[in-house]
């Protein structure tokens, strides 16, 4: 036994670590299980050596990619199973970065168990663990992981709040190697990647021919409503004449990024002449357009294509006037829709707009 043991054991774990990205994860599975079975009963051997410490930071590590890796394939069992190992190792070692580092990987797999209050509650532990002076790579990384815990909690306040951090941080980052346990750089790249499944989605469902003094009242007031959120923002809308596409715009110009429902194949041609040039320049600049099966533009497609939009929204901007639907599938209905899912609903309609 000699100061060579664990960083070749180390060596192997980041190995198996840079792997993840090409290998499927049952492929990694078998390796992963047999090297941390390895590393347990060379520990066992260590224990009252003076490389025990950094043997039990190597268990840590190479029990958080196994679990990892059955976490990937929905083994939730042994996934837990492995984590509670690599947190008690990590502690062991009294290495407070690796520590910081497994509890923040322990909280990632919980966001994915849909239980964002241990997430958050677990994120707490690692940042008392990581200290004040941690690297920007650890602050950066467990400020993405808690910015997914407040979005799966839907509080999209404290989640752009926790994105805000991660960036300060990784532009505090400095352009050198990442600090053990981590592999890679948490850079702007990475980031992207976490603020894009931060992104709130925002549907919209609106009044049509809205006068002149209205639409900007209207328009002010999307835009002041979307800023709390901007930029991390997906807008749906199928683009009708008024609040459809001040929405739609509105998102764009805050940064956003926009997803349109087309209700039927002869929904465009059913709009106002008028209204024509700013939807086609809207739709050319969707990333995503969700295509209904109907050919006509009727109440039925549209009550469908808002349909379709509470199916993948956290929350509906409703420009509305409080009254009742003029017709089947107006607003008032999609409101109604929208509550009876608990989906939350943020009523548009400044005081002075009116109704043509």
């Amino acid at each position: 036994m000699d100061e060579t043991i664990a960083p070749t054991l180390t060596g192997i774990t980041g190995a198996q670590r840079r792997l993840e990205g090409t290998a499927p994860a049952r492929e990694l599975a078998r390796g992963a299980v047999a090297h941390v079975n390895l590393t347990n009963r060379i520990l066992g051997r260590a224990t009252r050596s003076v490389f025990a410490g950094d043997i039990r930071a190597v268990m840590s590590e190479a029990a958080g990619f196994a679990a990892w890796v059955h976490a990937d394939m929905h083994d939730t069992g042994t996934s837990r199973t492995y984590y509670r190992m690599v947190v008690d190792a990590a502690r062991q070692a009294e290495h407070s970065l690796l520590a910081a580092c497994m509890i923040g990987s322990l909280a990632a797999f919980e966001i994915d168990a849909d239980d964002p209050v241990s997430t958050l509650d677990l994120l707490a532990q690692a940042r008392r663990e990581r200290g004040e002076r941690s690297p920007a790579t650890a602050r950066a990384w467990l400020s993405s992981i808690e910015a997914l815990g407040h979005a799966t909690a839907h509080d999209a306040s404290a989640a752009l709040s926790a994105l805000r951090q991660a960036e300060s941080a990784v532009t505090a980052r400095r352009a050198t190697a990442p600090p053990w346990p981590w592999v890679f750089p948490f850079d702007h790249a990475k980031l992207a990647g976490y603020r894009a499944l931060v992104m709130i989605r925002i549907a919209v469902s609106g009044h049509r021919g809205l006068p002149a003094e209205t639409v900007i009242l209207v328009d002010h007031a999307i835009r002041k409503a979307l800023a709390e959120h901007a930029p991390a923002i997906i807008g749906l809308s199928c683009l009708a004449d008024g609040a459809d596409q001040l929405f739609a715009r509105a998102v764009l110009d805050l940064g956003g990024t926009l997803e349109v429902v087309a209700p039927a194949q002869q929904y465009r041609e059913g709009l106002p002449a008028e209204a024509h040039q700013n939807y086609d320049a809207l739709f050319a600049e969707a990333v995503r357009v969700h295509e209904l099966d109907f050919v006509e533009s009727t109440s039925e497609s549209h009550m469908t294509a808002s349909r379709l939009m509470l199916d993948h929204a956290d929350e509906l901007f409703a420009v509305w006037d409080g009254r009742p639907a003029r017709g089947y599938g107006g607003t008032a209905d999609v409101v109604a829709e929208a509550r009876a899912r608990g989906l939350k609903v943020c009523v548009i309609w400044p005081e002075g707009a009116e109704r043509d």
